[in-house]
């Protein structure tokens, strides 16, 4: 009689000890089964691991709902390539860990810039029109033109994380007379679900503005490629390099911004030379002090957008370095 109620047990119990755990077992067995026999059971590519997933139209031609197999996972802001096309997880559900569910949008474009360290990146996004208002700019009653604003979902990642208000991107099929968009908001906290904080969506603000010839990069599609400053600026053989915090621009009407001087030999004495557009010293006010040197721009529109040399050398001429500061606006972010 004992044997038979243990094999009635492991009987009852072989999909589970619960209702639930039976029920979702149960599921997944089934879901497992029959799925690759489904019209909407695909291959696709989630972050460069091939995935079967099912995948269903929606009401939106650009968006479509997207299911896991059992005991797979995907997360948001994962990039899927689905018949050579791209396409972005903006939401998710989980569905009593069974299988996760949730929505992906067909990519438009992408985002390329410079990072820090000099190097191109690339991010696909999903870019739409919105309504001017969500700027993120108060407009205080100013009276704009009409200009295009982009909504643009990207993938949060270590790149992303860094975009800040103020940068500049091109975005257009043109790539004769490309648009320039600005970025004007950020969100990186309402998409940004799992706990490590590398896993969501970044929310840019785009808004369109006058792209600038000299600094643009169309054939690359960059914008400010040719303006891009190293963090750390210093002649390949010379011993001295100027150190600073953030980026390299001075503020117009800002406070002043700090450059530091170092040598290999400690014992060596800065000489600094700045070097501005002909005419514009008077808006400058330089303070030296020792191995650092302060540097504050008038808030003056005709020096806003230019940039001002940085030279650096030692009292004995042995060893020199120079880099550009960029003034911009107080408002950029």
């Amino acid at each position: 009689m004992r044997d038979a109620w243990e094999i009635y047990d492991r009987l009852t119990t072989f999909d589970g000890t619960t209702t639930n755990e039976r029920k979702s077992n149960k599921s997944k067995r089934k879901m497992l089964r029959y799925a690759s026999t489904n019209g909407t059971y695909f291959s696709v590519n989630i972050n460069g691991a091939e995935r079967s997933v099912l995948i269903n139209s929606t009401n939106t031609m650009n968006k479509k709902s997207i299911c896991s197999m059992p005991n797979e996972q995907f997360f948001l802001g994962d990039l899927i390539i689905w018949k050579g096309t791209y396409w972005l997880i903006t939401e998710i559900e989980v569905s009593d860990f069974t299988y996760f569910r949730g929505f992906m949008e067909r990519c438009t474009d992408k985002l390329r810039w410079i990072n820090e360290n000099g190097e191109e990146i690339e991010r696909w996004c999903v870019a739409d029109n919105m309504a001017s208002n969500s700027e993120g700019i108060t407009l205080n009653k100013i009276i704009n033109l009409p200009r295009m604003v982009l909504d643009v979902k990207v993938s949060l990642d270590d790149e992303t994380k860094k975009i800040r208000r103020g940068k500049r991107f091109l975005m257009d099929i043109d790539d004769e007379d490309p648009n320039a968009y600005i970025t004007t908001n950020r969100n990186i906290v309402t998409d940004v679900y799992e706990e490590d904080l590398m896993h969501g969506i970044c929310k840019l603000v785009l808004s369109q503005e006058q792209r600038n010839e000299d600094d643009d990069n169309k054939d690359k599609m960059i914008a400010d490629y040719n303006n891009f400053v190293p963090k750390e600026s210093e002649t390949e053989g010379n011993q001295c390099s100027i150190e600073y915090s953030d980026r390299a621009e001075i503020r117009a009407g800002g406070t002043f911004k700090v450059f530091t001087a170092k040598f290999d030999n400690p014992a060596d004495t800065p000489v600094w030379t700045v070097i501005t557009l002909d005419g514009h010293e008077r808006y400058y006010t330089i303070v030296e002090d020792g191995n650092f040197i302060k540097i504050k721009a008038q808030n003056d529109a005709s020096v806003v957008g230019t940039q001002i040399k940085l030279e650096l050398t030692n009292s004995s001429g042995t060893s020199s370095c120079e880099m550009f500061v960029k003034v911009v606006s107080l408002l950029n972010g």
